[in-house]
């Protein structure tokens, strides 16, 4: 069992599994609104 890890396949897996956290997180978050978080906003 010499089968070697492409270090490629590991990169595009991760940002894939990064992406789709990413989506999953921000989909249930409430969406920031500018003024409702800067005192400056007019």
């Amino acid at each position: 069992m010499d089968e070697k890890i492409s270090l490629k396949s590991v990169d595009q897996y991760a940002i894939k599994y990064a992406n789709q956290l990413a989506d999953s997180f921000f989909s249930k978050q409430e969406k920031l609104v500018a003024p409702k978080y800067c005192r400056y906003a007019k």
